[in-house]
């Protein structure tokens, strides 16, 4: 499964995804919205992060 199908799976599921960054920064969290350039915003019940598609490495399902 390609990490964009992981991402629309992950969401429409609720479930959790975590994402490597170029930088080698790892995020964990829901994915609370998508956009046509696959940047999302990841939430973890007290923060938001908006991720730029530019800057993945890798996603996974948690």
């Amino acid at each position: 499964m390609s990490p964009i199908e992981v991402l629309f799976e992950q969401m429409k599921e609720g479930r959790e995804v975590s994402v490597e960054l170029l930088d080698g920064t790892v995020l964990t969290g829901s994915i609370l919205g998508l956009d046509e350039h696959i940047n999302l915003v990841l939430g973890d019940g007290e923060t938001e992060t908006l991720v730029y598609a530019k800057s993945l490495v890798s996603v996974t399902a948690s």
